[in-house]
């Protein structure tokens, strides 16, 4: 794992352990996972604070990671977290590529950036996310576009990137847009993500 997810995962399998171990059984056992539960994620919901008074949060696992980005592990990613979309403008189309997260793991999607050496990190002000997004369309045709070529998407996102890719291949090569390439385009957008 390359995001903070790792640490919640190792709290996580300190709970596992501790329950094989059937130290559940006993208060103490029970109170020490939640501790350790307190600790992961968000935290307690109001009502286990209310019925575990005396938590004690433990500190997260210390886990170094290396800057360096495996392109297997990123194409993975992006199946998983990345949208591609179609935004309507006065002037036309644009086409961008995102990646969110928590902003916890903004240091995550900076990797990510230095990566393609394209994109910048934005931090909506109604969310506590971060999001990696590209926006130049020279980025999207020589960066993006052919590592998805070469480290193909295997999930749901591929059909999302093959409508994608056809409309950035229809940008690419009409510099002038027929009313025909404006509604084949909407058409395309219309099947998109969520419609």
């Amino acid at each position: 794992m390359l995001t903070k997810k790792e640490k919640d995962f190792l709290l996580f399998k300190d709970i596992i352990n501790l329950l094989n171990n059937k130290t559940h059984f006993t208060f103490d056992g029970l109170q020490n996972i939640v501790n350790l539960r307190a600790s992961m994620n968000l935290g307690l919901s109001i009502q286990l604070k209310k019925e575990f008074p005396n938590i004690t949060i433990i500190s997260k696992p210390i886990v170094n990671k290396s800057k360096e980005i495996d392109p297997n592990w990123l194409v993975g990613f992006i199946d998983g977290e990345g949208c591609f979309y179609i935004k309507t403008t006065k002037s036309g189309f644009n086409v961008n590529m995102s990646i969110s997260q928590h902003v916890r793991d903004i240091s995550l999607l900076k990797n990510i950036s230095y990566f393609f050496d394209c994109g910048i990190i934005e931090k909506p002000s109604t969310r506590s996310c971060a999001v990696f997004v590209v926006y130049k369309f020279k980025d999207i045709c020589w960066k993006i576009i052919p590592f998805l070529k070469s480290y193909s998407l295997q999930g749901t996102k591929l059909q999302n990137f093959e409508y994608f890719y056809e409309v950035v291949q229809i940008l690419k090569n009409k510099p002038k847009l027929t009313k025909e390439d404006l509604k084949l385009i909407q058409n395309i957008k219309l099947k998109m993500n969520k419609y």
